[in-house]
């Protein structure tokens, strides 16, 4: 079971998520894959009850009741930055997902190094994101994903080198 700990609802919280969490979780949000809710959140294109329920099963599977998990969720969800049970939800389900593993090879957002094309891909397909679904985003989004990956330890490619990398990744062009 993974597991992580935040600060949520004026306390520390110890959150996990198992296998049968994530199948109460895929239930609550509309009988979706776990995938597609990770996606939804990680694109900004979430349901509010995507991270409602990502937060109340994660305080279950952290060894909350049920019942006080609800009566926490009702109580303070509404008075918590939607941001940040976004962020918070989004960082249990890359925990649950496995995470990127870290490229030790060269310094995290090394200037002097060109962003890697396939490496990049990877990254994301690892998550469930293909290619094509990297050619439609946005640059907002994509950075915004990328830093929902790695965090600050990766530095996305600039605007024009991202839009240079996406023509390089369009079929016939």
């Amino acid at each position: 079971m993974t597991e992580i700990v935040v600060e949520w609802g004026g306390a520390e919280r110890r959150l996990a998520l198992g296998f049968g969490g994530m199948l109460d979780l895929e239930e609550a949000c509309g009988k979706i894959g776990i995938g597609e809710i990770y996606l939804r959140l990680a694109q900004h294109r979430y349901f509010a009850k995507d991270a409602y329920h990502a937060i109340r099963l994660g305080l279950i599977g952290g060894g909350m009741r049920p019942d006080e998990a609800k009566r926490l969720l009702d109580d303070r969800f509404d008075h918590t930055p939607l941001s940040l049970s976004v962020e918070i939800a989004l960082e249990l389900l890359m925990a649950v997902l496995g995470g990127i593993e870290k490229d030790e090879t060269r310094a995290p957002g090394d200037p002097a190094e060109p962003y890697d094309v396939g490496g990049i891909l990877a990254s994301f397909a690892k998550l469930g994101v293909p290619p094509e679904s990297v050619r439609a985003m946005s640059y907002a989004d994509f950075v915004a994903m990328c830093r929902a990956f790695s965090g600050d330890t990766v530095q996305p490619p600039s605007e024009d080198e991202f839009h240079e990398m996406i023509r390089r990744m369009m079929p016939d062009a």
